[in-house]
């Protein structure tokens, strides 16, 4: 929506404080978060959406990328398996999911 009025209307009868959120987009702050943010969906490949990335805790405590990036509503599935342990070229839990 181009129009803020319009957006803050919209806003507002979904039972937010349409003015207040759209000066929050606005800051500064804001925009160089969604900068950054684009900056890494771009470097990650990520195309489209919705697009998502599965982060695991290793052992040492690091967060770890598993599996591919998944793209699209109808793959919430595999989001799930993936959230579950499922990882890619684990036979016996491919055999389960089926």
């Amino acid at each position: 929506m181009a129009n803020e009025a319009v957006l803050a209307q919209v806003l507002d009868a979904a039972g937010y404080d349409g003015a207040s959120l759209i000066a929050k987009a606005n800051q500064q702050d804001a925009k160089n978060r969604l900068r950054e943010s684009t900056a890494e969906a771009k470097a990650l490949g990520i195309c489209g959406v919705p697009s998502y990335r599965v982060l695991r805790k290793s052992p040492s405590g690091e967060w770890v990328h598993v599996g591919g990036i998944v793209w699209g509503q109808d793959e919430m599935n595999v989001v799930e398996d993936l959230i579950a342990g499922w990882e890619e070229g684990d036979q016996k839990k491919d055999e389960a999911r089926l």
